[in-house]
């Protein structure tokens, strides 16, 4: 008699991580604590760190792979990411994000009757925030996709090519304008729906 196939994961997180050693710990702890209820996998993609993120990364809990990369930016990691993943669910979270424990649930859920879905993302409120400090708010649907916490049907990832990787190391991308808002209005153009989950947050 043969094997029974391995069943595959119900989602694949896609973590792209650069000199991410302050964060990436917390990030994977905060997944392997998910209520989703079914296998899932987790990609690290260590793009190029000089720190230690890949060798906390491989010692965290849970079914975590590490991918080493050159420095190519975050766009080429997701993809590198995509195409390691073995799950349709493909569920892009960053290395400084730490995912409430309903998120994947959440995310995949919403997927019901979309494309790509946008989570929310809000302020860490245990962080004392400086005069120079950077939040990043993600509260409703306003057309800036945001790759700290985005779920796509792999069939429309494809469908779109990927990430484009044009937003190198080096290059200002501070704004609001990058190869995720490229990513997600090309998935809008070709027909897919999205829509906007509170419940599913970072």
């Amino acid at each position: 008699m043969g094997k029974e196939p391995a069943s595959r994961p119900c989602a694949s997180v896609i973590v792209p991580a650069h000199d991410a050693a302050a964060t990436i710990g917390r990030t994977l702890a905060c997944l392997a604590e998910q209520d989703v209820g079914e296998p899932f996998e987790v990609i690290v993609v260590d793009d190029g760190s000089g720190d230690d993120t890949a060798a906390i990364a491989t010692s965290a809990p849970g079914a975590v792979s590490v991918v080493a990369s050159d420095r190519r930016g975050p766009g080429s990691a997701r993809n590198i990411g995509a195409e390691r993943a073995s799950s349709d669910v493909l569920a892009f979270l960053d290395a400084d994000c730490f995912p409430e424990p309903g998120w994947l649930r959440a995310g995949i859920e919403a997927l019901a009757d979309a494309e790509l879905v946008q989570g929310a993302v809000r302020p860490d409120p245990g962080a004392a925030l400086g005069p120079f400090d950077r939040t990043l708010w993600v509260l409703e649907d306003i057309g800036l996709y945001q790759t700290a916490n985005l779920v796509v049907r792999r069939e429309a990832f494809e469908r779109v090519g990927g990430f484009d990787q044009w937003v190198t190391p080096g290059a200002d991308s501070r704004g609001h304008f990058g190869e995720d808002v490229v990513f997600a209005w090309r998935a809008r153009r070709l027909g897919a729906r999205v829509a906007f989950a509170p419940e599913a947050a970072v």
